[in-house]
């Protein structure tokens, strides 16, 4: 069976009891992995989980022998180089028949913005990722899966909500979008721009899974995921798309907006020209006056 996917409100609303930190100065990042035979009932074989670490990068990893084959399972997140990863994978080596199992690979990462000024009606903050979908790969003949999801969400007031995510179910593939654009190398998540207190606190949670759930394959059968992405950027763009502001990054991974608007130079030189023609004529009246 397909490994049910939560939505992604009740996906952050788990991080945030597990990991109470939403606020601004609470980034940090947790990974977890797990391998489940699903010949052996019960807790998953192999379960690593990294805890959650503010400020620092984690990574967990689990590589085991399960009944039939071999199952591996790899995630990571660094806040400060924004970046993510997220592979999976199952191969059976033994006889025909003789495996099911699958390997999940999970990692969040919680970052800050800070906000100087206020944005405008119908201005909209745009992350910027760039990605790398590897995987998806299988060698099976039966029913087996192989997904992906990269969701994105600001945890204060949950406010919105993008993903992208897809996958091979069964033959069936399919890929979804919400609050996304594909890029040339990446994809693009919009959600409106909001000046919490404090700042906006976003959560990144990505995930990569394979699996072979029946014990129906030949020997060599395999099924792997990988999602690998990055945090290139974060732009806040008007109502018509233009970019108005950029985030700019501090060592520990925080990020800053400035929405205050600086005079560029001509207007400063007017505004020079003009106080200049305001001290002269001062000064002629108060020689008129003398």
């Amino acid at each position: 069976m397909r490994r049910p996917i939560l939505s992604f409100h009740r996906r952050v609303a788990i991080l945030l009891a597990f990991y109470p930190i939403a606020t601004v100065a609470g980034q940090g990042t947790g990974s977890d992995v797990q391998i489940h035979d699903f010949n052996v009932p019960g807790l998953p074989v192999c379960d690593v989980y990294s805890g959650w670490l503010p400020n620092a990068p984690s990574s967990a990893q689990c590589s085991i022998a399960v009944g039939g084959g071999h199952g591996s399972a790899s995630a990571s997140s660094d806040l400060i180089a924004r970046t993510m990863s997220a592979a999976s994978s199952i191969t059976q080596t033994g006889p025909d028949n003789s495996m099911a199992a699958a390997a999940y690979a999970h990692t969040a990462l919680q970052g800050g913005i800070r906000v100087n000024g206020t944005s405008g009606a119908g201005d909209n903050l745009v992350y910027r990722f760039l990605t790398s979908v590897r995987g998806g790969v299988f060698n099976a003949y039966g029913p087996m899966q192989v997904y992906f999801s990269l969701y994105l969400g600001h945890a204060s007031g949950l406010s919105g909500f993008a993903y992208h995510s897809g996958g091979d179910y069964g033959g069936q593939t399919s890929t979804d979008l919400l609050n996304a654009t594909t890029t040339v190398g990446g994809v693009d998540f919009t959600l409106p721009f909001h000046s919490f207190t404090g700042g906006i606190v976003y959560v990144l949670d990505l995930q990569a899974g394979a699996s072979l759930p029946q014990a129906d394959q030949a020997t060599g059968a395999s099924a792997s995921q990988t999602y690998d992405v990055r945090l290139a950027g974060i732009d806040a763009v008007d109502a018509s798309g233009n970019v108005i502001a950029s985030a700019t990054f501090a060592q520990n991974g925080s990020a800053t907006i400035d929405m205050v608007t600086t005079p560029e130079p001509a207007s400063l030189t007017l505004l020079a020209t003009g106080l200049i023609g305001i001290v002269g004529a001062a000064r002629r009246r108060r020689s008129r006056t003398a």
